[in-house]
Formats: C-alpha cells, sequence, structure tokens
C-alpha cells in the first residue's frame, strides 16, 4: 500500500517571496527556518493575518492552499511605558560634611618647652596602630576602626 502525503504550496513574503512546498507535518518552525536561511536572516518568526503563528503547529492545519504569509524579525523592547512614581514623603536630606580646617590640632598640644603631647587616647588594639585616636563620648572611648570601647574611669 502506497500512502499518499497531501502536498501544498505557500508563498512567505519577506524582503523577497518565496513559494515553499509544505506537507501534512511540516511545521511552522520549519517553514520559517528555511526562508530565513534562504534571505540570510537570524532566526525569524511567521505571521498570518496580524497573528503570530506558534512555532511547533502544523502549518497545514493553520493555513490554506496558496496562503501568503509574512516574516519578521523578533524586535527588542515592546513593554509598556513604565508610570512615573509620585512620593508621599519627601526625601531624606543627606547631612552635611564639616570640613574644619587644621582639624589635626584637636589631637596635638605644644608645651611651652617645645614637646608635642597627645591630647586624645590612642587605640591600644595593634590592628589599629600608632595615630588611629579614639572618639571621646561622654561615658567611654570608641575605636571607629576596630570597633572596641572602653569605659571612661571617673
Amino acid at each position: 500500500r502506497e500512502e499518499r502525503t497531501h502536498r501544498m504550496q505557500i508563498f512567505v513574503k519577506g524582503v523577497s517571496t518565496h513559494a515553499c512546498d509544505v506537507t501534512e507535518t511540516t511545521t511552522v518552525k520549519d517553514v520559517a527556518m528555511r526562508v530565513a536561511e534562504a534571505e540570510g536572516l537570524p532566526e525569524a518568526r511567521l505571521s498570518m493575518g496580524g497573528l503570530v503563528l506558534d512555532g511547533e503547529a502544523r502549518v497545514s492545519e493553520l493555513v490554506e492552499e496558496e496562503a501568503t504569509l509574512s516574516i519578521f524579525l523578533g524586535l527588542l523592547g515592546g513593554g509598556k511605558k513604565r508610570k512615573k512614581k509620585t512620593y508621599t514623603t519627601p526625601k531624606k536630606v543627606k547631612a552635611k560634611y564639616k570640613n574644619t580646617p587644621l582639624a589635626t590640632l584637636k589631637y596635638y598640644n605644644v608645651k611651652e618647652d617645645g614637646k608635642v603631647e597627645k591630647v586624645r587616647q590612642e587605640c591600644p588594639h595593634p590592628m589599629c596602630g600608632v595615630g588611629v585616636f579614639m572618639a571621646e563620648h561622654r561615658d567611654r572611648y570608641y575605636c571607629g576602626k576596630c570597633s572596641r570601647q572602653y569605659l571612661k574611669e571617673e
């Protein structure tokens, strides 16, 4: 017994129009790849009557004999435009950095005999080293580098 496969012809319009012979088992993806290869395009999609055809569907079920399909490339974008946010609370005002001239004079005193004396306490931790001074709070000293705290002795 000889099985006959129903063949039909469709037209695919791109840069130029191509005539394609398709069978009952030919999918939309097969036709799109065949035409895209002939035109030198990357992966393309087919549409008919403004509707994009699914890649795994059979062509014989979707279109009639001698129908004309359009081929197009997928484009980036096309998403909805986002609505601009309206804020209910005002923006937080950032703290302004105070640049004090000759700020290092707070850390040292020069005695009458010319010797330099450290005013603030240095951090004793070996990671901090010399020159890292501790912040002086009302009840404690705090090192900003190693996060150590020492209570003041009253």
